[in-house]
């Protein structure tokens, strides 16, 4: 990554707001300006770790490879396209057997080392395992 030369020279311990503000511009060019939302609340040592992994980010490539994977999706065939997982296909670890448990401890790991693995998170939800009658956020 390649951040304006006042914020990479920077030696974390101040940060002048025209840096903040050319990490806030850079930010904005890749549309992650979220990402010091709370800026004004962290440690000193919130704000050094936040840079450090900001500047890990290959910005460029990561918005290539989502314009790539997302070209020929639209909110219509994608719906569509989404499928329950048949239950045949899939355990339950809050009814598996200790060795069914470690079974799929095993071949996880497995697929990981084959880097082999993908990961959905979806937010969101009802609000039911909170206890509460309307959608979590609310």
């Amino acid at each position: 990554m390649t951040l304006g030369a006042s914020v990479m020279q920077n030696n974390y311990s101040f940060f002048s707001l025209t840096q903040i503000q050319d990490l806030r511009e850079y930010l904005a060019l890749y549309g992650q300006g979220h990402l010091l939302r709370f800026w004004n609340i962290l440690s000193d040592s919130e704000k050094h770790e936040l840079i450090s992994d900001i500047q890990e980010i290959d910005f460029v490539t990561s918005l290539a490879d989502f314009r790539k994977a997302t070209a020929n999706c639209t909110k219509t065939n994608a719906i569509q396209d989404v499928k329950p997982i048949p239950e045949s296909i899939y355990g339950d670890v809050n009814g598996a057997t200790p060795e069914e448990l470690q079974c799929y401890k095993e071949r996880a790991m497995q697929i990981i080392a084959d880097s082999k693995l993908a990961v959905l998170v979806l937010a969101g939800g009802q609000g039911t395992r909170l206890g509460v009658p309307y959608p979590k956020g609310e």
